[in-house]
This record gives C-alpha cells, sequence and structure tokens, in this order.
C-alpha cells in the first residue's frame, strides 16, 4: 500500500488539528512538526522500571557475630535509590512490584559457627508494612570451612513481591566476616544484601 499522508493546505502557519469528541485539540501541528496535548494520557504500565530509584546494594562492614537469630545489619551502604529506605538492616520500599533479591553471606575459616540466614518480608496477608515478617523459601547456610586462612562464602536470590511500604531484611545467625570501611575497600566485601525492582 502507498503512503497515506494528511496535511493542511500549504501555507506557513496552517495546522492539523485532531480534536477528541468534546471539541479539545489533542494534537495540534506546526510548520515542522507537532505538539501533544496535555489531555492525552499513555499507558505506560509496562515503562516504569527505574532500577536507579527501586534499588539497594548494601554491604557488611564490620565483622558481625549474631549467635541467635537476628536481622542482620548491613552497616555500610554501596547505594540505596530514592524510592527505598534502610534501618538496622530492614529495607523499606516505596513503589509495588515484583523485586530481585540476592544476598551474600560469607566467613573467615577460624570461625566455627554456623551460618544460617533467610529472606523475610512483611506478611503478605497483613497490612502493608507491617512488621510481621514471613520468611520466603530457601536459605543460605555455610558451615565452618576448614581451619586456615580461608573463607567460607554463599549466596542465594529470590523473587519477591512487596507492596508499597512493605519490608524485608536478611534474617538468621552467623559469624559475618566484615572488611568494607570505603571506596577502596569495597571490593573486599564476603556479605552483601542487593534487590532492585523488575516489575509491576
Amino acid at each position: 500500500m502507498a503512503d497515506f499522508s494528511i496535511k493542511p493546505t500549504a501555507g506557513t502557519g496552517n495546522k492539523l488539528i485532531l480534536k477528541d469528541q468534546a471539541g479539545n485539540a489533542v494534537l495540534t501541528t506546526s510548520d515542522s512538526g507537532a505538539t501533544l496535548a496535555s489531555n492525552i494520557t499513555f499507558d505506560d504500565s509496562h515503562k516504569d522500571i527505574d532500577i536507579d530509584v527501586d534499588s539497594w546494594d548494601l554491604l557488611i562492614g564490620s565483622t558481625t557475630s549474631y549467635s541467635s537469630d537476628s536481622i542482620i545489619d548491613y552497616d555500610y551502604t554501596y547505594k540505596l535509590g530514592s524510592n527505598v529506605t534502610e534501618s538496622a538492616g530492614v529495607v523499606t520500599v516505596s513503589k509495588a512490584g515484583y523485586y530481585f533479591v540476592t544476598t551474600c553471606v560469607g566467613q573467615w575459616a577460624q570461625q566455627t559457627q554456623q551460618i544460617d540466614i533467610v529472606l523475610q518480608i512483611s506478611d503478605p496477608s497483613g497490612s502493608a508494612g507491617n512488621t510481621s515478617y514471613v520468611k520466603q523459601p530457601g536459605r543460605v547456610l555455610v558451615v565452618s570451612p576448614d581451619a586456615g586462612e580461608s573463607y567460607g562464602v554463599s549466596s542465594m536470590s529470590w523473587l519477591a513481591y512487596l507492596r508499597a511500604t512493605d519490608k524485608c531484611c536478611m534474617y538468621g545467625t552467623g559469624h559475618l566476616y566484615g572488611n568494607t570501611s570505603d571506596a577502596a575497600s569495597q571490593q573486599n566485601a564476603t556479605n552483601k544484601f542487593i534487590g532492585f525492582r523488575i516489575g509491576a
């Protein structure tokens, strides 16, 4: 099929104006280009992914031992998006959606305490943002590595649906090795808690 073109009568300033049922202009052409009216609504539900604002990347800077089940506190922030807050290891999101969450845990070989850590999220059956946490399937388990100058490191990932204001955190026990205090030492991290929104 040949091109189908619509254009105003030739002449500077002549316009092509498309209107809605109420007679309001929705598209108005100019001599070179066009302007969309402010009353146009775009279906952008599939275009709202902004990992920069809906993500977090936390590290443990100082070695910490959790002898009883506790929320793991990450004391060094590598990145915290503007839609996310963190307090004492608890992350709160402001935008609902599916989040890819992963953690890496590690300990120094001379420590014999077993690491056993899970992901917790706000109870989906309760109100948004509640702290009646529910454990997600799967856990990170590190049994003491052989004695010597070595490290035991493991990781686990989850796909979790979080509502606006819902919270999530890593929870468990273990001797967590930390060696991150500034930008130059970030590559030494063996304990990380990362998450980012991937869809509605």
